[in-house]
């Protein structure tokens, strides 16, 4: 009877450490889902905001430009190689989460590639150098990704 009595303790010990592995288990499984849902409709809202980031700058720059003297309408379009980028914290067990979300440490602009000018006023030699002179200034990039061409 004895006996009986360990062995059934026995059983129902080792079922409940199972029942809790499986829980444990389940836990895991739904927090690296809802993380990586997250991580992709953030994704997502990130290249709506590098889109609108860039809208922002052209119109800035176009609106600037169009100011300098002898420069007329202008129109800008600026080429970004990706988008923004962040640093995340990490320690040896991986990144640092804080309510389900990594910590950010950095977050960088996206890399300018190019820009092109459009400017009624870009066949005058003083103008176009005023130009370029002004978008370098304006978007801290060097001339080899300035293009400036005559509106028609």
């Amino acid at each position: 009877m004895e006996k009986e009595k360990k062995t059934l303790k026995d059983f129902f010990k080792k079922i409940k450490i199972e029942y809790i592995a499986v829980a444990a288990l389940v836990i895991i499984v739904v927090l690296i889902a809802s993380s990586s849902l997250s991580f992709s409709k953030s994704s997502a809202t990130s290249a709506e905001n590098v889109s609108s980031y860039v809208t922002e700058l052209e119109s800035k720059l176009s609106k600037s430009l169009s100011l300098v003297k002898g420069a007329g309408k202008v129109e800008v379009i600026i080429s970004v190689d990706s988008g923004f980028k962040s640093v995340y914290k990490e320690s040896a067990d991986g990144l640092v989460l804080v309510n389900g979300k990594p910590v950010v440490v950095t977050e960088s602009y996206p890399e300018i590639t190019g820009i092109i000018i459009v400017a009624e006023g870009a066949n005058n030699l003083s103008v176009k150098i005023s130009l370029l002179s002004a978008a370098q200034t304006f978007l801290s990039v060097g001339e080899e990704k300035i293009k400036i061409l005559t509106r028609k």
